[in-house]
């Protein structure tokens, strides 16, 4: 662990400086809009002024049904593959929760159907294989 590094390792470590940046989708709100049924868009981030900003990670989101759509697949990895493979600590992709009719806000926290949330990762994960994405199983 860092308690047992050489200080001069520590002090590199603990200077590099991350900065991330959360992408939500486009087609609502930032609060509730990766909620909302249907496909996530991100069709208008223009990763050149990010970059030019130093955002060396970032968060992105699918659901269900935008982890089966190839087109939202190819956006989203051509923002990690513009981001580049040294961006420390790289691109996070979380999967959003659903709401279901009677369901306001945020949902209710569980999983809608489980079955199809894992066939919603394979997808992803082969989508974005030989990146070094990291995955948020569930928000």
């Amino acid at each position: 662990g860092l308690s047992s590094a050489p200080l001069g390792m520590v002090a590199n470590i603990s200077s590099q400086p991350f900065r991330g940046l959360n992408l939500p989708s486009q087609r609502a709100d930032t609060n509730q809009g990766n909620f909302l049924p249907g496909l996530f868009n991100y069709s208008s981030y223009a990763m050149a002024k990010i970059l030019g900003a130093n955002f060396t990670a970032l968060r992105l989101g699918l659901n269900v049904q935008t982890a089966h759509h190839r087109p939202s697949l190819e956006i989203l990895r051509g923002y990690i593959d513009k981001l580049g493979p040294d961006a420390e600590p790289g691109v996070l992709l979380c999967m959003w929760d659903t709401l279901q009719p009677g369901e306001h806000g945020h949902g209710d926290g569980r999983v809608n159907n489980v079955t199809e949330m894992g066939a919603a990762w394979k997808v992803a994960a082969a989508a974005f294989a030989g990146t070094r994405i990291k995955f948020e199983i569930f928000n």
